[in-house]
């Protein structure tokens, strides 16, 4: 029997403990991810700043109720700064003007766009076929187009007889872009070498309009930072009247989209949210706990109407359409695609 003089049982200050080193481990991968400028393994890190900010702040309620309150005050407020440039990328150092959501004027046309990862080994390629047919975008920016999916895009010529393939060949497939709208007048679609990039300068209500359709490669280990540095100066080239869609394979507040954004001269368009998960895990996690590595960015003749996101069967993307306009006081200049990469 417990007298009044005896020592209270160990487990709160174990779980205290335990509590305690959850939270060091866990708030340093978090806080490392701010230096991605640094070197590209941290930027790995930021990818999954969301996900650390949460498991840091639920990790360190047990040191909230107790005498080592401050500590989990500590650990709570480097959580909360962690979620906010999460959820507005705005507030890092160096992050581009991102574009707005404007209300269409009555007079103003909509046009819409529907960017998506199609998985290049998707098993059911013929449910996409029918949401895109259902749907009826205007123009399709794709990556992960292997070959297997040739006969599909071929299948869709009557509802969009202008298209662009790029990385035929590839394992894993390349970048395309099909469309309604005609090329602009003497003009053809181009590809980067590698097929990570197809450009097609389109004409859209009497204007020339370049849409481009980006895939880059994993973070480090792998050489996304060396694909950036190839493919930016092409973005930058691009008119004034130009959209970025695809699979960054990167999240809004991390390095790579920030430097891609910065370099190619371009604004981001606000996330809709998680776009990414492994396809292994239930498809309704990607709506909540996936990660948002498929982007829109725009240049300053394209006005940005509102964007959701769809379900894509079979891939581990959901897909982007987005609403968009053209702006009036922009004129047009010469693309020009420079970039090689081997």
């Amino acid at each position: 029997m417990e007298t009044a003089g005896a020592r209270p049982s160990a487990a709160p200050e174990a779980l205290r403990l335990a509590s305690a080193g959850a939270v060091a481990v866990l708030t340093l991968p978090m806080v490392a991810g701010f230096l991605g400028a640094v070197h590209p393994f941290f930027d790995t890190l930021a990818h999954f700043r969301v996900h650390l900010a949460v498991a840091v702040a639920i990790s360190a309620l047990p040191l909230a109720v107790s005498r080592w309150w401050p500590q989990g005050f500590v650990a709570w407020l480097l959580a909360a700064v962690a979620l906010a440039t999460a959820l507005d990328p705005a507030l890092l150092p160096g992050a581009p003007q991102r574009a707005a959501f404007e209300k269409p004027d009555v007079t103003a046309s909509t046009h819409t766009l529907l960017s998506a990862n199609l998985l290049y080994d998707n098993a059911t390629p013929d449910a996409f076929v029918a949401l895109v047919r259902d749907r009826h975008p205007d123009v399709l920016a794709l990556s992960e187009v292997s070959d297997r999916w040739a006969d599909r895009l071929r299948g869709l010529l009557n509802l969009y007889p202008y298209q662009i393939r790029c990385g035929r060949g590839a394992k894993k497939g390349g970048t395309a872009v099909l469309s309604r709208f005609p090329f602009a007048s003497g003009r053809f679609g181009s590809c980067s070498e590698d097929g990570s990039l197809a450009v097609a300068p389109l004409e859209i209500d009497g204007k020339e309009v370049s849409v481009a359709a980006i895939h880059l490669r994993w973070p480090w280990p792998r050489d996304q930072a060396r694909q950036i540095g190839v493919l930016a100066p092409t973005l930058a080239a691009l008119p004034a009247r130009s959209i970025v869609a695809g699979d960054l394979n990167a999240t809004p507040w991390s390095q790579t989209a920030i430097r891609l954004a910065r370099e190619g001269g371009l604004q981001p368009m606000e996330s809709p949210g998680p776009s990414w998960l492994f396809k292994e895990l239930p498809s309704i996690l990607r709506w909540w706990a996936g990660l948002p590595i498929d982007h829109v960015h725009v240049k300053d003749g394209i006005l940005l109407y509102g964007a959701r996101r769809l379900e894509v069967a079979g891939s581990d993307h959901l897909a982007l359409l987005v609403e968009f306009g053209l702006h009036a006081e922009h004129g047009t200049a010469e693309p020009v695609l420079t970039a090689t990469l081997r």
